[in-house]
């Protein structure tokens, strides 16, 4: 069996490097075909990350990445486009004569993945991954994200075999939209592998009244989708203003400009407790975050996108035995409601602020939800789902 992986998230997506990871470990031979028309520093042509065979294509690396995502959108369903692909599959040596499952990660790439199936070879199953819950998102989100919805109607259904969704919650959502496709949930598990377990064991064993506490939010910037991060830079000013045994790391791509202020003047005001760091690789967010003591998610109220989720930040937090501060609609709400402060939709910012601050004053309380949240992490870890995969596999291989 062959697996062709075809995406335009970034090299380094987290879900995509453990799906690779998991097939290669199972001796099963991967090809990655990776769009780019975002990332200037990397080039067109062959790559490996973890021993798969890989190609990227650059296209449209404009200056500007709205023109760059229109054009792309555009070419994405065009016979060149198709044409294209059809020279990397040989560049790459695929055997058209082989079992080939093309597992497609982003919306925007199903058209392709159809005219292979149909005009390259029909020994072709197509698997599509949902990385998000593209039914509940508004017209605005949907320009964020390339008209996921457009690209999903405009395909012949029949033509996907699998559907892979994030939570078993969407799977009569996701039904109605895939009819003919066996379907399986996969979460946002974070893998043990990522992570030194007697490190993270030995922080929350030793953290005392005395500790500097560590705070941390690495992620997505923007101020256009759904993270809160006004509501997070208040929350860095109070708590660092009142607590003096607090140190804070914040870092992310897509910084908004108008938030830049508030961060230069968190840097001056405490240049030895805040720290930025802009972009963040995915390896190094995994130590930082491991160290760290308490992590934060603030999904915005107003949020179109406001919809119950298995969070993979939360879901890292607490395998890092991370306490999560979170406003958002957790999927696993009961299990984890004892090792994590969770907001609903309506809570006051005032709420927010007084709570964390009575956690930070009460040390015992936050060794336990720590060691504790650990727990719990290490059941939910991508190492207990991943076989999910080659089941699915085997499903649409009948």
């Amino acid at each position: 069996m062959n697996i062709i992986i075809l995406d335009i998230h970034p090299l380094e997506d987290g879900r995509i490097q453990r799906h690779i990871k998991y097939l290669l470990e199972k001796k099963i031979k991967v090809y990655r075909i990776h769009y780019n028309y975002t990332d200037k520093t990397i080039k067109t042509g062959p790559f490996s990350l973890f021993g798969e065979v890989g190609y990227i294509r650059n296209i449209f690396l404009f200056g500007n990445k709205k023109i760059n995502t229109f054009l792309f959108l555009i070419l994405c369903q065009t016979f060149l486009f198709y044409k294209d692909c059809i020279k990397i599959l040989k560049k790459i040596s695929i055997n058209e004569n082989e079992k080939i499952i093309i597992h497609i990660h982003d919306p925007q790439l199903l058209p392709l993945g159809e005219y292979l199936k149909t005009r390259y070879s029909r020994n072709i199953q197509l698997v599509y991954d949902r990385h998000e819950i593209y039914e509940v998102l508004n017209n605005y989100l949907e320009l964020i994200f390339g008209f996921p919805n457009f690209f999903e109607k405009r395909i012949n259904k029949k033509e996907i075999s699998g559907v892979v969704i994030i939570s078993d919650l969407y799977y009569q959502s996701t039904k109605n939209i895939f009819p003919y496709s066996n379907i399986l949930s996969i979460s946002n598990f974070p893998s043990i592998k990522n992570y030194d377990l007697d490190k993270i064991k030995d922080k929350y064993e030793k953290f005392n009244e005395d500790s500097i506490i560590n705070m941390v939010y690495i992620g997505g910037l923007s101020k256009k989708i759904d993270r809160d991060i006004d509501l997070l830079l208040e929350v860095f000013f109070k708590i660092l203003e009142t607590c003096n045994n607090v140190k804070v790391i914040l870092g992310g791509k897509d910084l908004d400009p108008s938030l830049l202020p508030m961060i230069n003047d968190l840097s001056q005001k405490y240049p030895k407790r805040f720290e930025y760091l802009g972009y963040v690789p995915y390896s190094i967010t995994n130590e930082i975050t491991q160290k760290a003591h308490i992590g934060f998610n603030f999904i915005k109220p107003e949020s179109e996108y406001w919809v119950k989720i298995s969070s993979n930040k939360i879901n890292e937090y607490l395998i890092c035995g991370t306490i999560p501060i979170v406003r958002a609609d957790v999927e696993n709400y009961m299990e984890i409601q004892n090792v994590a402060i969770i907001f609903g939709r309506n809570e006051s910012k005032e709420l927010i602020l007084n709570t964390l601050l009575k956690l930070v004053s009460n040390p015992e309380l936050m060794k336990s939800y720590m060691k504790e949240g650990h727990k719990i992490g290490m059941k939910n870890t991508w190492e207990s789902i991943a076989d999910r995969y080659l089941l699915l596999y085997e499903y649409v291989s009948k």
